[in-house]
């Protein structure tokens, strides 16, 4: 993906440089460079950043609120 986008960006630039691209396309061409340095910023981003840890405890369930019992006797577990 980050190798297409700076190929796609790449293209862009080179068509800009070469004074070949129509005046009216000028501009998609200009916001297709930016958007693609936006892309290409937040990948990196994204690749340096800590990963957020995956649950790999036991299986959740499902837990039901026993109306016989107040909320205050209720016990949640070892919460610190």
């Amino acid at each position: 993906m980050k190798s297409d986008l700076q190929k796609v960006r790449a293209l862009a630039e080179a068509r800009l440089k070469s004074g070949n691209v129509p005046d009216w396309s000028w501009p998609q061409h200009v916001q297709l460079i930016e958007a693609v340095d936006a892309m290409l910023h937040d990948i990196s981003v994204s690749e340096t950043a800590p990963q957020p840890k995956r649950y790999t405890g036991s299986p959740l369930r499902l837990v039901t609120v026993n109306p016989a019992k107040s909320e205050t006797q209720r016990k949640i577990g070892s919460m610190h």
